[in-house]
């Protein structure tokens, strides 16, 4: 897991003009919720298309219950599908 982290960071580095969904799946995959979350936050302010994927994509299911992703799922009018 700590390769993980490394190698996530690395590639996040060196460029974070990636998608910013993407990248928020795989903090949040390696325990880096915080960052994941804030990662999700920039995928729905920038108009990220896979935003759409947030309430069934299963690589998410780790920060659900927390208040910011709710959140996100309201602002994103995606939590009544």
């Amino acid at each position: 897991m700590v390769r993980a982290k490394t190698e996530l960071e690395k590639s996040f580095k060196e460029d974070p003009n990636q998608s910013p969904y993407h990248f928020a799946r795989g903090f949040i995959a390696v325990g880096e919720y915080d960052k994941g979350l804030s990662l999700l936050e920039k995928a729905y302010e920038v108009r990220d298309i896979r935003i759409w994927h947030l309430k069934v994509d299963p690589t998410l299911d780790s920060v659900r219950n927390d208040p910011r992703f709710k959140a996100l799922l309201k602002k994103a009018n995606l939590e009544s599908f």
